[in-house]
């Protein structure tokens, strides 16, 4: 039994349904079968939609794929499971529950593709659009400014049972619950929640050795960004980007603060709880002892994709503004299809553990002053790109206050991991850089790494607070 749990791999994906999620699924199918040979070696995906019907359209076509696999690849039904489950990010309770379901159900999670989410858009300033491609084509579908958005969007009431109509004992008071942003909770904190209760999951290492691993390491927790995560569109004051113009750059730029700092002395105290199991024990609690997860940060490039809604009409010049992107300006992140989109989340889920721990400094303090060319390899935040003919590789990519490494005076430059080579590839083109992007200086990397700080403090602060409102209420 033990032999059959090490040669399972288990990864749960989030917002599956379409775009960029259900291309993870079927490319982590294509490279699992393809690097994972071996008949006794089997992938189970554990897949979620908000709802039943959005799992049952996807499970049909991700068989279809299944089908067209097994014309070349024998048992492919017996070496890939998939398990949808119904989750809605911004209702905690649903989180909750299916935190304590799969922990019941499960042994391990190998990886968490943290891929759902909203953005509140409501379409494009057409004008404002027309002026930035003419000023400049190249950053107007890279970093656009012209997006149009909802501000203050809130969640539903997570507690209306109870905070509304339930009877009040004699001398108590009605507590009003605390408001929840609903870009902020469905992209970030829904996910922080539930990848909490995992911990006991991810902490097993029951197939570390299907990650090149060791018995003592844990599963992965894959953020997924964006490249447009301006630092302009987030906040300390306003974590949960409410009052916000862009409620989605908000909640990716906090995204990238803790997936970046999650290794830094400075967050450890917080970040240890976060990642220490509480509830449902694994099977292996002595394992899950010496077991901690590790955190990376990944992002799709450019995809069209139908998260900002447009005409019908204009799907098809969107694309082909995409491509052009791609080949008359040389740029490395305009990938157009979700499936080239996937190949950096997938790489990060797939790839061997001693592969990561040589790009990125495992453990607490890796990312330290981060001063000094010959600091070595830091954690990064790794795009999909790909060339002019549509070739895939996975480059760092440049963050605002971090740079590619959070290394001050290092090379600044991209740094890829070839697809095909699987090591440190050589010195990449400049021409996915933002424009307006500035050196790496000990100043910014101190006030990034700060940020960092106070928003893990405030997120374990707003996590316990909630845990605690959910159990009183249940």
């Amino acid at each position: 039994m033990e032999k059959a749990q090490e040669e399972t791999f288990t990864v749960l994906v989030t917002g599956v349904n379409s775009g960029l999620g259900f291309a993870i699924c079927v490319r982590l199918i294509d490279e699992f079968l393809h690097t994972r040979p071996k008949p006794s070696q089997t992938l189970h995906l554990v897949l979620t939609t908000r709802t039943a019907r959005k799992a049952h359209e996807t499970d049909l076509r991700l068989r279809q794929h299944l089908r067209a696999l097994s014309a070349s690849i024998p048992s492919v039904d017996d070496r890939v499971t998939v398990q949808f489950e119904l989750v809605d990010l911004t209702a905690l309770v649903t989180v909750r529950a299916l935190a304590r379901k799969l922990c019941g159900a499960l042994t391990t999670l190998d990886a968490v593709v943290l891929n759902a989410g909203t953005g509140a858009f409501t379409g494009v300033d057409w004008w404002a659009a027309g002026a930035m491609l003419v000023r400049d084509y190249l950053t107007a579908l890279t970093w656009p400014t012209y997006m149009k958005a909802r501000v203050g969007d809130l969640t539903n009431r997570q507690l209306t049972p109870w905070s509304s109509s339930a009877p009040l004992e004699e001398g108590e008071e009605r507590q009003e619950e605390p408001l929840l942003g609903d870009v902020f909770c469905a992209n970030v904190f829904g996910h922080y929640l539930l990848v909490h209760g995992l911990t006991p999951l991810l902490s097993a290492s029951i197939s570390a050795s299907l990650r090149g691993a060791t018995s003592g390491a844990g599963g992965r927790i894959i953020w997924v960004s964006s490249i447009g995560a301006h630092a302009k569109c987030f906040s300390l004051d306003d974590l949960q980007g409410v009052r916000a113009a862009g409620a989605y750059e908000s909640s990716k730029r906090l995204t990238d603060l803790l997936a970046l700092t999650a290794s830094s002395r400075s967050t450890q105290a917080w970040v240890t709880p976060f990642l220490t199991p509480h509830r449902n024990p694994p099977v292996d609690a002595a394992a899950a002892a010496r077991a901690t997860p590790h955190i990376y940060l990944a992002h799709p490039g450019i995809c069209a994709t139908s998260m900002v809604p447009v005409p019908g009409w204009m799907s098809f010049f969107h694309t082909l503004s995409l491509y052009l992107a791609r080949w008359l300006f040389a740029s490395p992140w305009h990938n157009v299809q979700p499936y080239s989109g996937a190949c950096a989340p997938v790489w990060l889920v797939l790839a061997l553990q001693p592969t990561l721990d040589a790009l990125e400094d495992a453990g607490p303090g890796g990312s330290g002053s981060g001063s000094g060319s010959g600091s070595g390899p830091r954690k990064g935040k790794w795009g999909s790109a790909c060339d002019f003919w549509g070739r895939e590789r996975v480059v760092r990519t440049e963050v605002e206050g971090w740079g590619y490494a959070g290394v001050v005076g290092g090379e600044h430059e991209e740094r890829d991991e070839t697809k095909a080579g699987g090591g440190a590839g050589g010195r990449g083109r400049r021409t996915g850089r933002n424009p307006d992007a500035q050196r790496l200086t000990d100043d910014a990397r101190r006030r990034f790494e700060d940020e960092g700080r106070q928003c893990w403090r405030d997120m374990e602060a707003l996590r316990e607070m909630w845990e605690a409102t959910l159990d009183e209420r249940s």
